[in-house]
């Protein structure tokens, strides 16, 4: 018979594994409609997502699409 699931654990283990990201990746898909991916600096705080994006070369070959 399995072990029932300790659900307080599960989550504590999910947010201690959001805290130590430090990166996530953001899609999109480009005005032709290519799809287009790029890493950015990211920080989960209080229980939100704020992403960093910067001007690296991937954005710098698309600042003309619109997204």
């Amino acid at each position: 018979m399995s072990k029932p699931l300790d659900m307080q654990q599960i989550i504590q283990n999910y947010k201690a594994f959001l805290q130590r990201k430090k990166t996530c990746v953001l899609s999109f898909v480009d005005g032709e409609g290519k799809p287009f991916s790029s890493p950015t600096p990211s920080v989960y705080l209080n229980g939100n997502f704020y992403h960093f994006p910067t001007k690296d070369s991937h954005f710098k070959e698309r600042e003309g699409d619109t997204l």
